[in-house]
């Protein structure tokens, strides 16, 4: 196996950008390990490409693009690993010096095969890439910080090749060691159980994985392989799951005991849900799934799309607002609540019901389910079923 060579240009950036050129050993031990973390990206990023080959992704000669591309280690190593030429493009103006750097430590020629491009992938300066042109796709930890993901995966749609495999790694935010309890990005326990459109922080999502098989299927990369393994003796893992519930909900009471802010009540709040949908499927779910859901850190593997999967049709919206409004009685409002959010949870769906007088306006927002309108009409149907019965 090569071994990575240390980048020097890439530890003295960063050492610059971010530590004021601070000598390494005065750094606090989390700005080590996120010192660590940033000078590995190239062993990171190679061992994740190692795993793409081994399951039939071909690099050589390839188009490759790099979504959120960070430190560059995917974009410098999938050029390494022969790609023709490797795009790599992040939101932060910062994170492309910090990449241009990484890529300075190479020759000439290989550096013209290698594109950095400060851009939001969302926004129409996305048009900079070339249509119908990229082979590989690679988002590394990067949907959780998509709001839009229907726009993200219109400009995928665009410039993927015929025959694209997109490469994925998504944190599970069900997962109670990693994420509900330890919250990476900003420290703020059990925001990874809020849906999206709950949650206080604008650049962290977490969403199910119900919701991404929906988004690859509809923008027509279904055919997905995932990397997990998930085996594992189904009476020992019901046991380790509740012994980490137990844990989990004990930690999220003593944090938010005291917490009036909007985002502890509603941490509460969900937490009573998650413990309930947890103990249902405990008794309900195989033992593939049940670990798949709980217990996978991230969720990686390739959705692949051929030519047959090319054309999405014109005639359904991929993003938009639906609503419905519907008469009721005071003492139904709270049932009515309760029960619509549960159903459409479940499929990953986002719902805002506003009280009015004596109405309750029920919308759904597309743009987080990323389904189309027929399927919308479906889900408000199912809605007016619910408020009838309620």
């Amino acid at each position: 196996m090569r071994q990575i060579m240390s980048r020097p240009s890439l530890e003295k950036t960063i050492i610059s950008q971010w530590y004021a050129n601070a000598d390494i050993s005065a750094l606090t031990d989390l700005q080590k390990q996120n010192f660590q973390f940033a000078i590995s990206s190239n062993e990171r990023a190679l061992s994740a490409i190692k795993l793409m080959e081994a399951h039939g992704i071909v690099f050589k000669d390839a188009n490759v693009l790099d979504i959120g591309c960070a430190y560059g280690g995917y974009t410098i190593e999938a050029r390494r690993r022969g790609a023709a030429v490797a795009y790599g493009v992040d939101i932060s103006e910062l994170y492309i010096a910090i990449a241009e750097s990484n890529l300075s430590d190479e020759t000439d020629d290989f550096r013209q095969k290698c594109k950095f491009i400060a851009c939001d992938i969302t926004s129409e300066k996305s048009s900079i890439l070339p249509d119908n042109y990229f082979n590989i796709i690679i988002m590394n930890d990067v949907f959780e910080h998509i709001y839009d993901t229907s726009r993200l995966m219109s400009v995928i749609n665009r410039v993927a090749a015929s025959e694209c495999d997109l490469f994925f790694q998504i944190p599970n935010g069900l997962h109670f060691f990693d994420f509900v309890e330890k919250e990476p990005h900003y420290h703020k326990y059990g925001m990874s159980i809020l849906d999206p459109a709950y949650c206080t922080y604008k650049d962290v999502f977490y969403r199910r994985w119900e919701y991404f098989a929906a988004l690859f299927s509809y923008w027509g990369f279904g055919d997905i392989l995932l990397f997990n393994s998930t085996s594992s003796n189904k009476k020992q893992l019901q046991d380790y799951i509740l012994v980490k519930l137990e844990s989990v909900e004990l930690s999220l009471r003593q944090k938010f005991a005291n917490d009036t802010t909007e985002l502890g009540k509603m941490v509460i709040c969900r937490l009573e849900e998650f413990r309930s949908e947890l103990l249902r499927d405990i008794e309900v779910m195989e033992t593939g799934d049940l670990n798949f859901k709980y217990l996978t850190s991230f969720w990686e593997g390739v959705a692949r799309r051929h030519k047959r999967n090319r054309k999405i049709s014109d005639k359904i919206a991929p993003s938009g607002n639906y609503e419905l409004s519907v008469r009721y009685s005071a003492p139904r409002i709270t049932t009515l609540m309760e029960k619509s959010w549960t159903v459409l949870r479940r499929d990953g769906i986002a719902v805002f019901l506003r009280k009015g007088y004596r109405k309750v306006r029920i919308a759904v927002d597309v743009r987080l389910a990323a389904y189309g309108g027929n399927l919308v009409s479906a889900i408000l149907h199912k809605l007016k079923k619910i408020v009838r019965s309620g």
